[in-house]
């Protein structure tokens, strides 16, 4: 159960950050399109 818990801490956390990024990518190729 810890293990399962922990994975799913481990994949919240990687999709957050490829959310994070995936917004700077967006605010950076806006603001080189202007």
């Amino acid at each position: 159960h810890g293990a399962t818990s922990s994975s799913a801490v481990c994949a919240g956390t990687l999709s957050a950050a490829n959310a994070v990024r995936a917004n700077l990518i967006e605010k950076i190729s806006s603001s080189i399109q202007l």
